[in-house]
């Protein structure tokens, strides 16, 4: 498997390359979509090569040119939940996890762009993964489908064999989010729960969508903080 990150540090739109073709994980961030189809002609990747987009979740950084993939006929595969979001056109967004996060809150606020919206898209033919996780195996893909709620209900990740999690906004790497922990939470008991999903599952490395990759270890580090975490309201 190749690792191709798409996008940049700061938000990394990952393209895992196998010998029968790409998966791509998420519809990447504020980008047009030719602007995408250039970046996939500079690795030396068809769009046709894309077998499946995984959809790790819905907020606006991660579905830019999703309904231009769906269009051109890319499967997608997505949690159940995410088909009403995306009908909704606008961000969910939970409460924030540390005063930094809920100050960065407020300033996006101030600024209008806390609740970007998009023209709905209709995903009525997504492949949903709920409770099934081999349905990338089975299509030929080592790769495993998990669900990691908190974040928001429909977070799932992706993981390889070889110990690789690709875990979306479930965890991040980079400012303002501080010890791993995402900035914004819906169900503050799911998400613990996850994160102990996660430690069970002994992957060897995170990739999150925000910030680089890092070891499992620090999940294990930062637990204790994350059970005792306590919300600050995002309203």
């Amino acid at each position: 498997m190749n690792i191709i990150n798409l996008g940049n540090t700061m938000f990394r739109n990952y393209l895992l390359q196998f010998d029968n073709g790409c998966i791509l994980i998420d519809a990447g961030y504020k980008t047009s979509y030719s602007a995408f189809l250039k970046k996939l002609g500079e690795v030396g990747i068809e769009l046709s090569d894309i077998k499946y987009i995984f959809l790790t979740h819905v907020h606006n950084d991660h579905i830019s040119y999703l309904k231009e993939l769906l269009e051109a006929g890319v499967p997608i595969i997505l949690h159940s939940h995410a088909k009403g979001r995306l009908l909704r056109g606008q961000n969910v967004l939970g409460d924030c996890s540390t005063f930094l996060s809920k100050f960065f809150s407020v300033l996006t606020k101030l600024t209008g762009k806390s609740n970007e919206r998009w023209q709905e898209i209709n995903a009525e033919d997504a492949i949903v993964c709920d409770g099934k996780a081999d349905i990338l195996r089975e299509n030929g893909f080592p790769l495993s489908i998990v669900e990691l709620p908190g974040h928001t209900p429909d977070t799932i990740g992706l993981m390889t064999d070889d110990g690789k999690l690709f875990c979306g906004d479930m965890t991040m790497n980079c400012f303002p989010a501080i010890k791993r922990k995402t900035l914004l939470i819906e169900d503050i008991d799911k998400y613990k729960q996850s994160w102990q999903k996660i430690i069970e599952l002994t992957p060897l490395t995170l990739y999150p969508c925000h910030g680089k990759p890092f070891p499992v270890d620090d999940m294990v580090r930062y637990q204790p903080e994350v059970n005792n975490l306590i919300l600050w309201r995002n309203k």
